[in-house]
């Protein structure tokens, strides 16, 4: 993510919520409140480096090997060590895209095995429900099932974030080679609403 993607408000934890919000606003596939939270909490870690343990473990090898030796470890650093993974692995593929991309790694593989993680930490807690609640409150089993998504989102937040700190002509032309990489409808919609029109006139971008 760039360098000012961390140059925060006083209050962190409202500046990451509403900047989610922001990165939600109008969809209808939103993760539930809970979820939502989850990742409010693991961006708010990540900007005041508390979530370095994770993101530095999931640079040091392979991940299929740092995912087997995490299913291996002692039963007591188990279950930390499969969250910690899932994570890091989770803000590799979400707010450094181009590492990954970079590094050659698939990311459809990838998200296979933060996913995997997530499933097997929540296979190792008891699971409580909430007062009141049909089905039991699973926050790891939620991740677990839509890893893929919310590493998109994730990058849908980056993006957002990227947009909110352009301030030049040089900024928005990035962001506008970005899209062209990638054709994100929500980096579309970020910079439609900065009046620059995206239209294909004779195989040209306009």
């Amino acid at each position: 993510m760039h360098e000012q993607a961390f140059l925060l408000a006083s209050d962190v934890h409202g500046f990451f919520q509403e900047l989610i919000s922001q990165t939600l606003e109008g969809r209808r596939d939103r993760p539930i409140p809970v979820v939502e939270s989850y990742l409010v909490g693991l961006l708010e870690d990540s900007a005041q480096g508390k979530s370095s343990d994770a993101m530095s473990s999931v640079l040091r090898g392979p991940l299929s090997v740092q995912l087997s030796q995490a299913l291996h470890a002692p039963a007591h650093e188990r279950f930390e060590r499969l969250v910690r993974l899932g994570d890091g692995i989770l803000l590799l593929g979400g707010l450094f895209e181009p590492h990954v991309q970079a590094s050659g790694m698939d990311e459809r593989y990838v998200s296979l095995l933060g996913a995997r993680a997530y499933s097997a930490a929540a296979g190792l807690m008891s699971v409580d429900s909430l007062p009141g609640a049909e089905q039991p409150l699973d926050v790891l089993g939620r991740l677990a099932a839509e890893f893929g998504r919310l590493m998109a989102l994730l990058r849908d937040v980056a993006d957002t974030l990227l947009a909110r700190s352009a301030k030049t002509a040089n900024d928005w032309s990035r962001l506008l080679e970005k899209w062209l990489s990638r054709r994100s409808e929500h980096l579309e919609r970020l910079l439609i609403a900065q009046g620059i029109t995206l239209q294909q006139r004779g195989g040209l971008l306009v």
